[in-house]
């Protein structure tokens, strides 16, 4: 089912979209963050700098953790902490809008552990892996990245809310998905399937490539 929602946007997307100039999404901003290492093991690098403990890293650098290595990170501002463990490579980004601050931690490969024990008013956490979206209420939770692309949420603490990641939708112009009953239909889709996961469970979602 979700296959032939992804087939039917794709094409939806060559229809609307042929011609069409790059705009800017909405009154979305991208915003500074920074986040701190608290601890670096081995081969860690942010670009092509290796990083040590006490670094502090920006934000839309490509964090890339090597084999037997590992680094724990604290977003500043936040009591967002994390774990990036070995084989893996995340980036951690921010975008004000409507008042409000959502951090992204797009984790590309590998395996991330997240603690974000209290989030402040106004912030939004999310994980964003090539096949999913989790967005975090509060909790602990491993977001593992495997090399098909499926990505699969472990929830420690807390809860988690899952779902399917189409990733056409977020480069298309915000008027083409309020002007069109068919991509509306699909976010609605993906809406509905959203899946909450709590303490003790797990959640995998499958990479379809179209």
């Amino acid at each position: 089912m979700l296959l032939r929602h992804k087939l039917a946007l794709t094409a939806l997307i060559l229809v609307f979209c042929a011609g069409c100039k790059q705009e800017q999404r909405g009154p979305a901003v991208k915003t500074d963050v920074r986040a701190a290492a608290l601890l670096v093991v081995g081969d860690v690098k942010a670009g092509s700098r290796a990083l040590k403990t006490g670094d502090l890293l920006q934000g839309d650098e490509e964090i890339r953790v090597g084999a037997a290595s590992m680094i724990d990170l604290q977003v500043k501002g936040t009591q967002a902490t994390m774990r990036i463990k070995e084989n893996s490579v995340v980036r951690i980004s921010a975008l004000d809008t409507a008042g409000r601050r959502q951090y992204s931690l797009s984790v590309d490969s590998g395996r991330i552990l997240v603690n974000l024990p209290k989030r402040s008013e106004g912030e939004d956490f999310r994980v964003v892996t090539p096949a999913a979206i989790a967005s975090v209420r509060g909790t602990k939770f491993d977001v593992y990245v495997f090399s098909d692309g499926k990505s699969k949420t472990v929830v420690f603490e807390g809860s988690v809310a899952t779902r399917v990641r189409i990733s056409e939708l977020e480069s298309l112009p915000p008027e083409l998905l309020e002007n069109s009953q068919a991509l509306r239909k699909v976010v609605q889709t993906l809406a509905d399937k959203e899946r909450v996961v709590e303490a003790g469970q797990e959640s995998t979602v499958t990479h379809y490539v179209v």
